[in-house]
């Protein structure tokens, strides 16, 4: 059984907050980002850039939205996703303090704050992404568009463990940030009329087009919870398994939704979990209900009939779905600490209560916050944002993590690991190591290929069609011990 390779996309916000805002122009704060990325000693030392890759395998470019993103390398198992997936925001952080510190004197202003963070949208309606991306094999799913009849109903309801909550909109309290601006339910952009499957993504593999296609998922929130994380991914990793294994039961779910954008937008709107949405065949089922329906299959599955696939992982995804599930069904608050939406939520309602006022009527009110009056919508969406800080000294999610209330998947040497090296069984090794050692000579650089230019000056062409291949065990000799002119004499041979 060949495993899936996975990757992670993530956009980042940037807010700029003064005293007397001085006059500036994104392009410009971009710019001050992009030459200060090398200015950090340890980023400088053990990272490296060019062309946007790094020499963890990543990828750290500024999006067409002129916002930073980071792609993760690609990975093999969850918890190697997540640390990568952390390592890119530890990155940032490094580089948010040099640009702060270079725009506070660009500008002549002491009073400067540059912010970044980890979210989908703001106050200003701005929406920004995270983007899934899942190595398909063209033998097992001939028919991409098979696809959508077992998958959209689980990534509907797959908001209510995946989504980080929101409060900045009119609505007191929705489950996910990216759901509401999910317009159609597939489609080939990104950028507008945002749907709930992505098609573009199909025949861009990065990889093999004759092996493989890349399911393209934009529809997700930016987790800062990892227990969230790993199941967003996890869970649908497992899914996607079991459809590629033609498995019967999951083919024939029969759970395809009358509308499945409007169920997206009516289960985001309602916390209570309980609100019913239809399906084709007249009946109708909650969220939780409907991912009961994926958990029994899956445990006929994997504890039944292909128990040669389970694996501790996939073991671990599955207990720890089947527990929130159950939460959900009792009482969502026992999943704080542990999913996104029901921690935010909590600590909002734990200020509401401070300030003697509830979701139904907090935004008419005002408060006394640090000897100041201010609107308490002002306050909540104050919360909502500072969750998503990625500054850990200024951050909610970071605070509560030094308090030990929110559940970890990885360790913090697992993210500072992944801050420096690649992957090691995919190809990210190879392309990372190559950053490393041969930095200077590389002309070109994608995620499926590489150019090394020899001291003659002929550009030798390293192709990197397989995600499974450039592993460490294949390559860590050629790639780690010699000059690039041994390198390009090894790879010939």
């Amino acid at each position: 059984m060949i495993k899936r390779v996975h990757g992670l996309e993530t956009e980042y916000a940037m807010i700029i907050l003064c005293n007397i805002m001085p006059y500036y122009d994104q392009e410009n704060i971009i710019k001050i980002l992009v030459n200060s990325f090398d200015q950090n000693e340890f980023i400088k030392k053990n990272v490296c850039k060019l062309n946007d890759f790094l020499g963890n395998g990543a990828r750290f470019y500024i999006d067409r939205g002129q916002h930073p993103e980071y792609a993760t390398p690609e990975c093999l198992y969850m918890r190697e996703l997540i640390a990568c997936e952390k390592a890119g925001e530890k990155i940032l952080a490094m580089i948010r303090e040099i640009v702060e510190k270079k725009m506070r004197i660009e500008y002549d202003n002491h009073s400067l704050n540059l912010t970044i963070l980890k979210n989908n949208t703001d106050a200003f309606n701005h929406s920004y992404g995270c983007h899934e991306n899942y190595l398909i094999y063209k033998e097992t799913l001939t028919q991409v568009q098979g696809l959508l009849s077992p998958l959209t109903p689980f990534l509907v309801a797959r908001q209510i463990v995946a989504g980080t909550g929101c409060a900045l909109s009119s609505k007191p309290y929705f489950i996910s940030q990216k759901s509401q601006y999910i317009e159609r339910f597939v489609n080939s952009t990104t950028t507008n009329s945002r749907p709930i499957i992505n098609l573009r993504s199909i025949s861009e593999p990065l990889a093999d087009v004759f092996k493989y296609h890349r399911l393209h998922l934009i529809l997700g929130d930016s987790n800062m919870s990892e227990y969230a994380m790993y199941l967003k991914v996890g869970l649908t990793s497992m899914i996607l398994e079991i459809m590629e294994d033609q498995y019967e039961p999951l083919w024939n779910i029969n759970l395809s939704l009358l509308d499945p954008v409007e169920a997206l937008h009516e289960i985001s709107q309602d916390p209570s979990c309980t609100i019913k949405v239809l399906l084709r065949n007249g009946d109708a089922l909650n969220a939780v209900e409907i991912l009961e329906k994926y958990a029994q299959i899956m445990e006929k599955y994997y504890f039944h009939d292909k128990q040669e696939r389970l694996t501790d992982e996939k073991k671990d995804i599955y207990e720890k779905f089947v527990y929130v599930i159950a939460c959900l069904k009792k009482n969502p608050a026992l999943l704080y600490g542990k999913l996104d939406w029901i921690t935010k939520k909590i600590v909002i309602e734990q200020s509401l209560k401070k300030y003697g006022s509830t979701w139904e009527n907090y935004r008419d009110k005002m408060v006394v916050i640090n000897g100041e009056e201010t609107p308490l919508s002002d306050h909540v969406q104050t919360i909502d944002l500072q969750y998503h800080n990625i500054d850990e000294s200024n951050s909610i999610y970071y605070l509560l993590e030094r308090k030990g209330h929110m559940e970890r998947i990885v360790s913090d040497e697992e993210i500072k690991l992944a801050m420096t090296e690649p992957p090691e069984g995919t190809r990210a090794y190879f392309r990372g190591k190559c950053m490393k050692n041969f930095h200077e000579s590389i002309t070109q650089i994608n995620w499926d290929i590489i150019h090394l230019q020899a001291k003659n000056g002929k550009i030798f062409i390293i192709t990197l069609n397989d995600p499974h291949k450039g592993t460490k065990n294949l390559t860590e000799n050629i790639v780690n011990y010699c000059d690039v002119e041994t390198l390009i004499k090894n790879l010939q041979s």
